[in-house]
């Protein structure tokens, strides 16, 4: 990958941290940082974006125990690796509950060393994908919405009469959903029905509702809720919506 992977080593034996930092260095892409104890790593973890942590377990003051918990209380914590020469079940037990992800038992290789860093490196290149992957999701998403908005409000706003802009309604739906059949009821407050105005689907025009009438249709209206019924044996699902302008309930399809 183009960017750095950033590996923080906190030791307090000098030789044995620059000859860490030596190494790790000759591999592609790393950055190191160094750190001789507890207080000086807590620093550069809060400057530098660290994507990994090669910590030793036993140093003077807070030991690496202690700089693990204060660590993983961080939300975006990077993976940390412990490093000791008294490896213990105990101490396993320990660091496993406090958030360690992997340990390097001392001495060891150069070849384990790399082995895994790089495993790590391998690690938060497939995460990063990931969420480039997501990212690119919820952007084609995001268009889309943004597209058929547009391709609504301009049909919608090419209608120069009610009955067209009634047809468009179900016509977009119909487009949409994939439905077989749709109808746009209005409002006929004074009888007390809802009215089509405009289907699409049917062979003969849909009977007027009561608004109340116990009818998935009149009680959305009512309710100013969606309705969704889903398919059932041979009965098709229905989706049900009122239609609202500034407030007021004008219709529903």
């Amino acid at each position: 990958m183009a960017d750095n992977f950033n590996v923080l080593v906190v030791d307090d034996e000098d030789l044995l941290r620059e000859n860490l930092a030596l190494l790790l260095s000759s591999l592609n892409a790393t950055q190191v940082f160094k750190a001789a104890n507890a207080y000086e790593a807590l620093e550069v973890l809060q400057k530098y974006p660290i994507d990994l942590v090669l910590l030793d377990v036993n140093m003077p003051g807070l030991s690496g125990l202690d700089l693990l918990k204060l660590i993983r209380k961080e939300n975006a914590s990077p993976p940390v690796v412990l490093m000791t020469g008294y490896p213990s079940l105990d101490l396993t037990v320990e660091a496993l509950r406090g958030g360690a992800s992997d340990f390097l038992i001392k001495p060891f290789t150069s070849q384990q060393l790399y082995e895994t860093v790089e495993r790590f490196k391998q690690k938060r290149e497939i995460e990063t994908k990931e969420e480039y992957q997501e990212l690119l999701r919820l952007l084609k998403q995001k268009t889309k919405e943004q597209t058929l908005l547009f391709t609504v409000s301009d049909r919608l706003t090419s209608c120069t009469s009610l009955s067209q802009l009634y047809q468009e309604i179900v016509s977009l739906s119909v487009e949409f959903t994939n439905a077989e059949e749709a109808v746009f009821y209005i409002t006929d407050l004074e009888k007390k029905r809802l009215l089509p105005e405009a289907w699409e689907g049917f062979s003969s025009p849909p009977p007027p509702l009561g608004l109340e009438e116990d009818n998935p249709v009149s009680k959305s209206l009512r309710e100013s809720l969606p309705y969704l019924i889903p398919a059932q044996g041979k009965e098709k699902a229905l989706l049900v919506s009122p239609f609202t302008i500034k407030g007021e309930n004008l219709g529903v399809l």
